[in-house]
Formats: C-alpha cells, sequence, structure tokens
C-alpha cells in the first residue's frame, strides 16, 4: 500500500510537518507500506530545467483556484485561501493509494485518507485557535469539517487522547464521523533517542533545571508554556540559598513582557552566566538530546499539553515537572513518575456556552494561578532535593514506564496495523497520472531521508544571514532567499516564483555548507583583501598548521564576500524602498522591449517577457492574468518570446497557404486556380 505524505508543502510549515510525534511511524513502517513526500530540492532543479512541465503545472494551479473562488462561506473561503491551488495540485499529483495527514486535516479529497491529531482545537487551524475558548461561526465550522470528516474518502480518524475522541464525538454529533473514531498509542521513535547513555543519574548537590519553549523550538510560546513560571520559582529557589542550574533554551522575551508577567528582571539579569544558562540558539536534536539527559528535571509548567517534550525528557531521564492540563495524565502520574502541578486544568478549561466542548482559555491565566504553581513547584522539588532515595526511585519508576508503555515501535506497528485493516476490501483507484507528470513522481524522498528530514527542524528556522540574504532551515533541507524579505506561506511553494514575479527566487539544498559554497560562487573577490593586517598576523602565526592555514584562510575570504555582498543588498534595499515609497515600482519594472513583430509588441515585467497584440491596447498585468488580450504568450526571455511570435505567424500563414491550396483545386476556372496558388507561395514567403 503507497501512502502520499503531503507534509514537505506550504500548508504544512506552521503546523510542524515533520513532527517528532510522528518519526516512529517512519522509522518502523512495515515493508509493505511504501511513504511518499516531495522533496524540496528534487522539485526545485526538476521545475527549473522542465519549462513545459512548469507551465503545465501552473496552468493546473490557475484552474483550480478559480474553483477554489466559488468556494461559498466565510469558513470554506478561509479553508481555500490556507490550502491554497499550489498544495491542492501537488498533493493530488502525489502517488499513493491513500493520504496521511496530522493536525489538522487538508486532504485532495480524490483519494481515501487517515488523519491523526492530539487536541482538538488545532483541528480548525487556521480559522481556531488553541486556547481562544471559542470557536466562531461554529455552525459554518461544523458544517465545512463535518463535509471533510463524513466524506467516505475519510477512512480513520485517531488520536492518542481518550478527551480528544470525546470531543469529536460531542462537537459532530455525526453516526459517521463516531465510527471513524480510533484510539492510538503514542511513542517516540528510538531512533530519535540516538546519544543517550541510559546510565543511573548521580544526584548530587547541585541540581539542573531545563525549560525549553517546544519540540520545534518555536520562540512564540514562552508564557503559555511556563517560561515564566520556572524563572519566579528559580528567584525563590535561589533565596532560600540553594545551589543549582536553570538552562533554557529559547528566545529571552523583553524586560517589559518578563515584568509584565510578575517576573523579576533586575534578578534574572544579576543570575545570567551565574546559576542562569539562556541558551537561545535552534538546537539539533541529539543536541536536545545531550542537554535532557544532563537534566535532572525538565520544568514544563504549561497550559497546555507538550506530548514529545515529556517523552524525550522521560527517555533521557529528566524528571518532567507538569500542570495537570488536559492530557498530562496519559504519561505522567503524580508522585510516581513525574510532578503534577495542582489548579491549571479548574483555572482555564471551561465550557463552552455555543459548543458544550470543555474547552481551555489562556486569558483566564492570572497572577495568582501563577503563584499557586511557583509555591507547589519549590515545595515538590525541595521535599525531593532532601530525600535523594525517593528522587531515585522516582526517576527508576519514570524510565521504566515510558521504555515498557510509550515504545515507538510498538506505536507505529499498532497503527500500520489499524491502517491495514481498515483499508481491507477498499477498491484503491489507481493514481491515473498524465504521461509529463509521472516524471516529476522522482522528486520524493527516499527511505534514507526521513532521519534526515526528522531531524531538523519542522518550522523554518533562520541560520544564516549572509549579508547578500537569509538562509532558513525546513525539514531537512536549507532555502536561501536574496535580501531580507518577509516571506509568506505561499513563498515557499516550488511554483509560486514562476507563477508571481514578485515572490522572492528561493535556493534550496540539502546541506548548509552546500548552500553557502554555492552563493558565494556567484560572488566576485573584492579588491584588496589580502592587505587585511589581520588577516596578515593570523597568516603568520598558522603558518606551522597547514591544514589550519588553509580553512582560516577560506573563512577570512568568505568573510570579505559577504560584507560586499552585504553593502549591495543594502543598497538594492534602500533603492527598493525608494522606489515603494514613489508607488512606481511597477513602472520601474516594466519596460518595452520590442515592438511590432509580425504585429506583436514584447513587454518585460520582472523577469517574464509577454507578447501582445499591438492592436490590443496597453499593457496591464492584471488584464494578463484575467485572459483579457486575444492573445498573450509568456517566456522568460526576449528570444523565447519572439521565437513564440514567429512560430504562430507561420502555423497562421500555413493555415492560409493550405487553405488557399485546397479552394484552387475546387475551382474549375484555371486562371482563378493559378491566382490561388500563388496568393498561397506568397503568404509562405512574407
Amino acid at each position: 500500500m503507497k501512502v502520499a505524505v503531503p507534509w514537505s508543502l506550504t500548508h504544512y510549515i506552521p503546523l510542524n510537518g515533520y513532527h517528532p510525534l510522528y518519526r516512529a511511524l517512519f522509522d518502523f513502517a512495515p515493508p509493505e507500506i511504501e511513504l511518499h513526500a516531495w522533496d524540496n530540492v528534487q522539485l526545485q532543479r526538476y521545475l527549473e530545467k522542465n519549462g513545459v512541465v512548469c507551465a503545465r503545472l501552473s496552468g493546473q494551479i490557475k484552474k483550480a483556484a478559480k474553483s477554489d473562488s466559488l468556494e461559498s462561506g466565510s469558513t470554506g473561503r478561509a479553508y481555500g485561501d490556507f490550502f491554497s491551488s499550489s498544495n491542492n495540485v501537488f498533493t493530488q499529483i502525489l502517488q499513493g493509494d491513500i493520504e496521511f495527514h496530522h493536525t489538522a486535516p487538508f486532504p485532495s479529497l480524490k483519494r481515501p485518507f487517515i488523519f491523526h491529531c492530539e487536541a482538538f482545537s488545532p483541528v480548525f487551524l487556521p480559522l481556531a485557535q488553541q486556547g481562544s475558548g471559542k470557536f466562531e461561526n461554529h455552525a459554518e465550522l461544523k458544517a465545512h469539517y463535518q463535509s471533510i470528516f463524513a466524506n467516505p474518502l475519510c477512512l480513520a480518524i485517531f488520536s492518542h487522547l481518550p478527551e480528544t475522541l470525546r470531543s469529536f464525538e460531542q462537537f459532530f454529533d455525526n453516526h459517521e464521523i463516531s465510527n471513524k473514531l480510533r484510539l492510538s498509542g503514542m511513542g517516540l521513535s528510538e531512533k530519535s533517542l540516538i546519544g543517550l547513555n541510559n546510565c543511573e543519574k548521580m544526584t548530587g548537590s547541585i541540581p539542573r533545571f531545563l525549560f525549553i519553549n517546544s519540540a520545534h523550538q518555536n520562540p512564540a510560546n514562552f508564557f503559555n508554556r511556563g517560561g515564566h513560571i520556572a524563572l519566579m520559582f528559580w528567584q525563590k529557589f535561589r533565596a532560600e540559598g540553594r545551589r543549582g542550574r536553570l538552562v533554557l533554551r529559547c528566545d529571552k522575551p523583553s524586560a517589559a513582557l518578563l515584568k509584565k508577567h510578575g517576573v523579576d528582571t533586575d534578578f534574572v539579569e544579576s543570575e545570567i552566566g551565574k546559576s542562569i544558562l539562556w541558551a537561545k540558539g535552534y538546537l539539533e536534536n541529539h543536541e536536545m538530546n545531550a542537554l535532557m539527559e544532563a537534566s535532572d528535571f525538565l520544568l514544563l509548567p504549561s497550559a497546555s499539553l507538550h506530548s514529545a517534550s515529556i517523552l524525550q525528557a522521560m527517555s533521557a531521564g529528566a524528571i518532567p515537572v507538569v500542570t495537570d492540563t488536559v492530557g498530562t495524565s496519559l504519561y505522567v502520574t503524580d508522585g510516581e513518575n513525574g510532578i503534577v502541578l495542582k489548579g491549571m486544568r479548574d483555572a482555564i478549561w471551561v465550557q463552552d456556552e455555543d459548543t458544550g466542548l470543555i474547552v481551555d482559555r489562556y486569558d483566564r491565566m492570572t497572577s495568582s494561578l501563577d503563584n499557586l504553581l511557583v509555591g507547589q513547584l519549590w515545595t515538590r522539588i525541595s521535599d525531593l532535593l532532601n530525600h535523594p532515595d525517593a528522587l531515585s526511585r522516582l526517576r527508576h519508576q519514570m524510565q521504566s514506564r515510558v521504555k515498557s508503555e510509550f515504545s515507538g515501535a510498538k506505536f507505529a506497528e499498532q497503527f500500520w496495523g489499524d491502517v491495514r485493516s481498515i483499508a481491507e476490501g477498499q477498491d484503491f483507484k489507481v493514481n491515473d497520472l498524465d504521461s509529463w507528470v509521472s516524471d516529476i513522481q522522482k522528486c520524493v524522498l527516499k527511505k534514507e531521508d526521513w532521519t534526515r528530514v526528522f531531524e531538523s527542524v519542522p518550522r523554518p528556522v533562520r541560520r544564516v544571514f549572509t549579508g547578500d540574504g537569509i538562509i532558513l532551515e525546513l525539514g531537512g533541507s536549507f532555502v536561501h532567499a536574496r535580501g531580507n524579505p518577509s516571506l509568506r506561506l505561499e513563498d515557499f511553494s516550488a511554483l509560486q516564483y514562476y507563477m508571481n514575479p514578485v515572490s522572492p527566487r528561493l535556493a534550496w539544498d540539502y546541506s548548509l555548507d552546500t548552500l553557502v559554497e554555492k552563493l558565494l560562487q556567484h560572488d566576485s573577490y573584492e579588491e584588496g583583501y589580502g592587505k587585511s593586517a589581520i588577516r596578515a598576523w593570523v597568516s603568520q602565526k598558522l603558518l606551522p598548521y597547514p591544514e589550519l592555514h588553509s580553512r582560516v584562510n577560506r573563512r577570512f575570504i568568505q568573510a570579505v564576500r559577504l560584507r560586499r555582498s552585504l553593502r549591495l543588498s543594502l543598497n538594492r534595499a534602500a533603492a527598493y524602498r525608494k522606489r515603494r515609497a514613489q508607488k512606481s515600482d511597477l513602472l520601474e519594472d516594466t519596460e518595452l522591449v520590442a515592438q511590432d513583430i509580425d504585429g506583436f509588441n514584447v513587454i518585460r515585467h520582472y523577469h517574464l517577457f509577454i507578447a501582445i497584440p499591438c492592436a490590443d491596447g496597453a499593457f496591464d498585468m492584471e488584464r494578463v492574468r484575467r485572459g483579457g488580450y486575444s492573445v498573450s504568450m509568456t517566456s522568460y526571455s526576449l528570444e523565447g518570446a519572439t521565437r513564440k511570435i514567429l512560430r504562430r505567424s507561420l502555423h497562421n500563414r500555413g493555415r492560409w497557404t493550405l487553405l488557399l491550396h485546397r479552394t484552387a483545386k475546387r475551382v474549375k476556372s484555371p486562371i482563378i486556380r493559378r491566382v490561388l496558388k500563388s496568393m498561397g507561395k506568397y503568404f509562405l514567403k512574407i
């Protein structure tokens, strides 16, 4: 059975596409399960070399966009805007018998699909947000998603949380949907825990505490995850004369936001570098494993459940300190394999008046709740530290449970077994693809690529500012954009640059080093770079070490190139801002490059060369997109546009010549026949 996994598409970027929770399903998939997902690097390279396929895909996407625009209702239109026509087309042409979606459903509805989620509210992303406490336009929302889940193409709805399945049943109140609900297991892939020694930790006098913002290291949820509570606890911990170390792996909020949430910023600043280590940079999975293993406690006084963080900490031997929010009871039993702080569930989980569901409201988190959690945290931690034997027993029970109940291999075996049994008897339609699309099926991830993809970040993370542009990491690949653009979601699509001239052109590669080297090859050496006094001094000192000397020298050259690129980039940015301020950027990037070539004018619009009839009036790009000209031909070069014009002209002349010759055969008068043949020859000569 072939399973299409459209997670590399743009609509899954904010939905944590290659999330560690699902890695086990790929690492331990049985041999009969083939998993197909787009490889963005291969996809871009293929489209650059195959203009015909690129043009046909663009045509299909435009056609799909017109049908999407007819979607009725605000919910349907908002859903269509997020699940763009580009995503829809790429999902449809991805080979597979069924589709696998997670977190929020965006199926093509052209073949069967299965769905897995953790919490209920994120199912409606981006139309509803977790923590908002309500569902806007719930009747319309229910109708739209019921058409997806009640559709016969939806085979099953999985979740590892019983509360989520109950919410499905209560919200939709639909017999067909209820019959599709399945309780799944859960577990992190053992392959993702590489580097862990699983040795017994030494409980010393200096305990180590860790706070991370999320498994995908999203910097936006510091307070919802309880970062301020960890800092308030640490102030009390230090005030009592205790020694220890607190590591925070996250972006640091502003002092104003920290003060607003009750944090003493003066205390924090005085402890940074002493008892507080604030690591702001992105850490790869094996580095995060090492950080977890070096910690005694994972502080997670969060408003919502974070399964991956809890399982990773338990596997690494860091005792999870969590709240009693919905879902944590699946993993942590207070006093047996972790610490559960009371009060969060009663404070923020309330019944929604419109739907009757129990939903969470982040706006109900108050300073009194924070103080309650801080007090419990201090009491429970100090009690454990005073009884080292109890701490060791708790850690041993925790690691035993995570190995026995949350095995990634068992999770995969159960899940794919359920999928096979559900799919039995299904008459899968063969995904008939046109011949021009079949070659693009080679642009999928190979089996050995899954490790690289899941080890990487599931959301775009900025890794480098080269001076000439930015480099982001995403799903096992690195992407470069010139300048410092504010990338939109649709800009990550492989076809966006060809469909919208103002979209940035992205360069994809598997390795950061390879991508940087390719970019540097396009930059020239700066005059006089060898005259640097610093470089000369360093070079002199490193002469006894040839290999190191060569490496450092190369880095000096790269730095000079990057500095030069930065100056050029700033100049371009200044010119662009000036054009935008004058609202003349369209005129600046549109020019007439050829006039009256067989009745056509050729206009350059950004990187496109567009031929339109002289008789059809002035050029208007919006009119081109609407198909408002009698004829319009597009190419990526002036020569290409000219060839299309001449080809069309020859085609039309040939039609006239053929028509005149056929007419001449039917005419009886030899004089008229001779005249018609002469006219046909004339059409071929002009």
